[in-house]
């Protein structure tokens, strides 16, 4: 019998988490699956798709005393959207339960890799400890690209055979949404975590090159980091937080959005969100998506003999033909980033096909 009833179980506090949890949950309603969720406020997400739909706020403690509740409704898999010591618990459980584990694997990295990226001794000695224990316990290890899949294979041996891509899909913006006209685009957006691996010092110089020889472009920077001084030359708007709607209005103000990495990383929350509004990214020799660049989504800057005003001109020119390049964009992202997307990789995964093919286990297409 087809598994039904799905759990969501994120205790993020970063939005973006309950921004692809919605994706998922939109693709899994089109292949007949009932959602639920439970986990931090931030991480839940952001529009539940009917009035029944289950959101509970809670912390890991009580969802613990919870999972014993005989009264508790119906839950036939888990899917764990974030690392979080609690996981380990409540997957520990789950197996007892014969309950199908599914883990989204945001960063299959070891602790070295951890360290080099600039997170804290302490943080990332946890983060790495949990990872190893999360994907041995879970039966379905999810990563966002194909490039990933050897990443995660070359950190987690023991999960060879388990390891899915299901990309990082956002819901699709509502057919009232009306991006702003290529003409009135104006900034170069810097969006999420403001950390030195995403090369600031270079973005604060195209801001300053911006101010001097075209001031009526604006360099701006939307990041839930609380910053000690704003960067050169940059608009800053910093904080825990940010609205979908502050986000949204300043895409639909932007030219092309900075995500520059001054080293490797595994993947970013940043691209689908750019692509959705149809705005260009740019890029370094880092990005692991190279459809990005072949499809015209992207620009790549070189890191070392960063020229502002050779980049300033291309961004120019990138203006000029914003229409185009955002119709490019937008197609990147239903082929790639939308739910529909999500929909047909999950159908790849046996624990999401439909009932008469879970019985097919020689017809199993894991991706290794």
């Amino acid at each position: 019998m087809a598994v039904r009833n799905l759990l969501f179980i994120c205790w993020s506090e970063r939005p973006i988490h309950g921004t692809l949890i919605q994706a998922s949950w939109e693709a899994l309603k089109m292949l007949g699956w009932t959602c639920s969720y439970a986990g931090s406020r931030a991480g839940a997400p952001p529009h539940p798709l009917e009035a029944d739909d289950s959101i509970v706020v809670t912390t890991p403690f009580r969802f613990l005393l919870n999972l014993v509740n005989p009264n508790r409704g119906p839950i036939d898999a888990i899917f764990f959207q974030s690392v979080h010591p609690a996981n380990v618990l409540i997957g520990l459980w789950a197996r007892l339960n014969r309950i199908p584990v599914i883990y989204y694997l945001h960063e299959p990295s070891n602790l070295r890799e951890k360290l080099s990226k600039g997170d804290p001794a302490h943080y990332a000695t946890l983060v790495a400890l949990t990872q190893q224990l999360e994907t041995r316990i879970a039966d379905i290890i999810l990563v966002a690209t194909d490039t990933l899949v050897n990443h995660a294979i070359r950190h987690f041996p023991h999960a060879r055979g388990s390891i899915f891509v299901m990309p990082l899909a956002i819901p699709s913006l509502p057919r009232s949404h009306r991006a702003s006209p290529s003409d009135s685009r104006h900034r170069v957006l810097y969006l999420g975590r403001a950390d030195s691996a995403r090369c600031l010092t270079q973005f604060s110089a195209l801001a300053v090159e911006m101010g001097t020889s075209s001031p009526d472009l604006r360099a701006t920077m939307l990041t839930y980091s609380n910053l000690d001084s704003p960067l050169p030359g940059v608009e800053t708007r910093s904080g825990k937080s940010y609205s979908d709607d502050e986000m949204l209005r300043l895409l639909d103000e932007s030219i092309i959005v900075w995500n520059v990495y001054g080293k490797p990383y595994a993947q970013s929350g940043v691209t689908p969100v750019a692509l959705r509004s149809g705005v260009p990214l740019l890029v370094s020799e880092h990005e692991k998506e190279k459809l990005l660049l072949t499809e015209g989504a992207a620009i790549e800057v070189p890191i070392h003999g960063f020229d502002p005003k050779k980049l300033l001109t291309h961004i120019i020119q990138i203006k000029s033909d914003s229409r185009h390049i955002s119709n490019q964009c937008l197609g990147l992202f239903e082929k790639q980033y939308s739910p529909e997307a999500v929909r047909s990789q999950l159908q790849k995964i046996p624990i999401f096909r439909p009932a008469h093919a879970l019985s097919m286990c020689d017809d199993q297409q894991s991706v290794t």
